[in-house]
């Protein structure tokens, strides 16, 4: 039985975000606790394997830690770990990866950990106060 023969991007982007996390772990040497810096690094080489420039993938990563400022080093290794084994985590992690509007690449973060059950969703109201 082939698990991913209906969704092989999902495959894709377990094996891309798993590339990401041990690219990381390879250059520094040891295994990382999680934290923002991590997240964005992991986003960053997200962005760079989907063919974006090194300036883009750094844009790219600042906005999408934005909504995981205040999580923690565990939730936010949690949420990465998640990437590694779980299809839709990784698809929505690699689809934050492709860029967009900085509303855009938030909202899917956002939905990405409002479905883990790492954040509560955010109310209408409360989003027209943010901006």
């Amino acid at each position: 039985k082939v698990v991913f023969k209906d969704n092989p991007e999902k495959l894709k982007a377990m094996q891309a975000v798993r590339k990401a996390v041990k690219a990381l772990e390879y250059h520094t040497g040891e295994k990382i606790e999680g934290g923002e810096k991590y997240a964005a690094d992991v986003f960053r080489r997200i962005a760079f394997l989907q063919g974006h420039t090194a300036v883009a993938a750094v844009d790219i990563s600042r906005k999408a830690i934005r909504k995981l400022r205040g999580l923690g080093k565990k939730r936010i290794r949690e949420y990465i770990n998640r990437g590694i084994l779980e299809p839709d985590t990784a698809y929505e992690i690699m689809q934050v990866g492709k860029g967009g509007s900085k509303e855009k690449i938030e909202s899917g973060v956002a939905r990405s950990l409002v479905r883990l059950g790492l954040i509560a969703p955010q109310r209408k109201e409360d989003e027209r106060k943010n901006r």
